[in-house]
């Protein structure tokens, strides 16, 4: 059986609660639509984030961005 894809569109997911959290990421239980299936979506908030932290993890991200 292949790899699922799970693509970072946010029209894909339906948040149901926060998980969990750290020093710049909030972690919310939620739905993947297209497989019905439930996942963990990790949030990364840029304003707690320092400069070079943000640069380096938008360089390795698709254009798309996690918004609420």
């Amino acid at each position: 059986m292949g790899r699922k894809s799970y693509l970072a569109s946010d029209f894909d997911y339906k948040l149901l609660e926060e998980v969990g959290y750290g020093e710049s990421v909030t972690m919310y239980r939620a739905i993947f639509l297209p497989f019905n299936e439930v996942v963990v979506v990790k949030c990364l908030d840029l304003d707690r984030c320092n400069s070079n932290l943000v640069g380096d993890f938008l360089s390795l991200l698709p254009a798309s961005i996690c918004k609420f």
